[in-house]
């Protein structure tokens, strides 16, 4: 049986990122992450606009300097090589002791989709104060180029440094010709209209959101692959019979168009549930 480390943490520490278990290179120089071809250090160092400290001593400072804790969901298993796959007898570390020593952490992030499924068979998301959210894989198994892997890594920062760090300015969603929703990201605000089908107006709601529900809205803009749809290179989208939709997101760099008649990407239904819980009101 083989078993992970102690986690690297302080009081100050806002944010946990867990892995699974370390990988054989990773148990062997007793380092978190200790394979070189894991971009998880570069893409760390990189969110900050640092460079890469090949000292793991510095690097832990790093963490810490950044109010970032590190741990596993595992305490102990038995594995062949370092696939998660491989797994076989999995015991999990005591989150219920370690979050009661560590109360000011608000956010857990998984490093990858199997760290979620062990924390959530072996552990549950139990406390509620407490936002999970999964990132993608930092893994070498996961071929995703490194570019993508530190887009979807860059909701961290929200945690870290508020709102006001979002390069998304603005949000714009249109359904059918009789629903707008507009969120504008900095202050925190926003409408939305509906519309009968001939194009009456039904209401219109001025919105105002806490910095914590808009956080936790970008992090699932960002689950949900968002800005991996298929981008549209139409303003508008023509009414040509049957459903029509367009998603506009406003970057400080990019404009991001999304449109569609009759079809929806593979994560229509879970974006619409996360604009539906922001505004707290039927959407979609």
């Amino acid at each position: 049986m083989i078993n992970s480390f102690e986690p690297i943490v302080n009081k100050n520490c806002k944010i946990l990122i867990l892995g699974t278990m370390p990988g054989v290179q990773s148990l062997k120089r007793h380092e978190y992450y200790g394979n070189d071809r894991n971009a998880f250090w570069k893409i760390i160092f990189s969110l900050f606009q640092q460079k890469l400290s090949n000292d793991y001593e510095q690097k832990k400072e790093f963490l810490l300097k950044n109010r970032i804790a590190l741990w596993d969901v595992l305490k102990a298993c038995n594995r062949e090589g370092s696939l998660d796959n491989d797994i076989k007898d999995p015991i999990p570390n005591n989150f219920a002791s370690f979050f009661k020593q560590y109360p000011n952490i608000e956010t857990v992030y998984f490093n990858g989709e199997p760290a979620e499924k062990f924390y959530r068979r072996l552990v549950g998301v139990k406390n509620s104060d407490i936002f999970f959210h999964r990132l993608p894989s930092t893994s070498p198994s996961n071929a995703v180029k490194f570019e993508e892997k530190l887009k979807y890594w860059k909701p961290i920062l929200l945690m870290l440094k508020g709102i006001q760090s979002c390069d998304i300015e603005s949000i714009e969603v249109f359904l059918d010709y009789s629903c707008e929703l507009k969120i504008n990201i900095k202050k925190m605000n926003g409408f939305y209209v509906t519309e009968d089908t001939e194009n009456n107006l039904i209401g219109k709601r001025n919105l105002a959101f806490s910095e914590k529900a808009l956080i936790q809205f970008i992090h699932r803009l960002y689950e949900n692959r968002v800005f991996s749809w298929e981008k549209s290179n139409k303003p508008e989208v023509e009414k040509v019979g049957g459903p029509n939709w367009r998603v506009k997101i406003t970057c400080m760099d990019a404009v991001y168009a999304y449109t569609g008649s009759n079809k929806y990407p593979r994560q229509w239904k879970d974006f619409c549930k996360s604009v539906q819980s922001l505004i707290e009101e039927p959407f979609g």
